[in-house]
């Protein structure tokens, strides 16, 4: 049977209690934060993925600027 719990990058550990995909943020030390995506909110999760896939480029990246609101110009006064 394969393992359940996996490191999934920066700090996250993703598992699964038969219902929930539970992630947790870890330091090396303690859990610090716990998650529990419930299966209505892993598929608006997944849509919302979806949503951003026409914002990634050919190297299946996302740019620095999805999600975050753009950076101000040079030399702009606001």
């Amino acid at each position: 049977m394969p393992e359940k719990r996996r490191y999934i990058g920066d700090g996250v550990y993703a598992d699964f209690d038969g219902y929930s995909i539970i992630l947790t943020v870890e330091n090396g030390v303690q859990i610090a934060e716990t998650i529990y995506l419930e299966p209505d909110v892993y598929n608006a999760l997944t849509q919302y993925v979806e949503h951003l896939m026409p914002t990634v480029d050919e190297s299946g990246t996302m740019p620095k600027h999805v999600g975050q609101s753009a950076p101000a110009a040079r030399g702009s006064r606001r």
